[in-house]
């Protein structure tokens, strides 16, 4: 369970379904099996799709 009011990093996926699609040619291809993705408690992938949220961070 996440707190109300916390901020989270979480990803739902179906451990089964999971597959890398990336290759050497292109390693830029989305991954399947994950339906969705919450970073700092805003969505960024939703229904496997990624939405417009950049929600994350670089910290040094």
């Amino acid at each position: 369970m996440v707190r109300d009011g916390a901020v989270a990093d979480l990803v739902v996926l179906d451990p089964a379904a999971v597959r890398d699609g990336a290759t050497f040619d292109r390693p830029l291809e989305a991954p399947e099996g994950v339906g969705t993705v919450v970073v700092a408690g805003r969505v960024a992938v939703r229904g496997g799709r990624p939405t417009a949220v950049r929600a994350g961070e670089v910290r040094a």
